[in-house]
């Protein structure tokens, strides 16, 4: 049942896809045509039953990891929420100004969904002390310049650790504040580790907190990486 539900929602997610792809050779606004919207009773029973499924019966969808490009994940949910709630009977006296009317329905659905994501982190402005760095959250020393950030030392490969935050500063440069048996400390790591960073990051926009955590930092076919063994 899930894998014929997930290629139901596939198939009409690459539709949508599809439908609202511009050819690019003009500016122009794109919006569905008027038939997705020309329904009949058993189709539109098929998408309020989508509707329930989704939306009723598991309503926190939001809360899955859909990757860094979910649009039109939103713009399908969108869909259903559309036809769920026009009458088939105000659809339809008005057919050809639908596409008009859910490409609003649906600018509304986008913008909600990135309030509520960019919502998620606070951030907390920090003063700096007279060397240039001020403490974080778990007491550790963080340098504005980091270049002043020791590194991370990771021996023979791979190190394991117990990381208590983890981010990047206003240069990208990706750092981890470890607990260590003499206090916490914040240290650079290898910048290959910006992906990582970004995907902890990703999930804490969604409301998962991955860390504190114990992490494995080592180098495979010589790139580093990270994997949390331990939450």
């Amino acid at each position: 049942m899930e894998d014929m539900l997930a290629g139901i929602i596939t198939k009409l997610m690459k539709a949508l896809s599809e439908a609202l792809t511009s050819d690019y050779k003009e500016l122009k606004k794109v919006t569905l045509d008027s038939k997705w919207f020309r329904l009949d009773d058993r189709k539109r029973k098929i998408y309020h039953k989508l509707h329930n499924v989704i939306m009723v019966l598991n309503n926190s969808w939001y809360k899955a990891y859909a990757g860094t490009y979910s649009d039109y994940l939103i713009l399908f949910i969108a869909l259903l929420e559309y036809i769920n709630n026009v009458p088939a009977e105000e659809m339809q006296s008005n057919i050809n100004m639908q596409g008009e009317y859910f490409n609003s329905f649906c600018t509304e659905a986008l913008k909600e969904h990135f309030t509520r994501i960019h919502n998620k982190l606070n951030i907390e402005p920090v003063t700096l002390k007279d060397e240039g760095y001020y403490i974080d959250n778990y007491g550790a020393k963080v340098f504005a310049d980091s270049r002043k950030q020791p590194a991370l030392i990771i021996e023979n490969g791979q190190r394991e650790c117990k990381v208590l935050c983890a981010g990047v500063d206003m240069n990208g440069v990706p750092t981890v504040t470890i607990a260590e048996e003499d206090g916490n400390y914040c240290y650079r790591i290898p910048q290959e580790l910006s992906k990582w960073i970004e995907l902890i990051v990703g999930y804490k926009l969604y409301g998962i907190d991955k860390l504190p955590a114990m992490v494995k930092f080592y180098k495979h076919n010589g790139i580093w990486d990270a994997i949390i063994i331990e939450g």
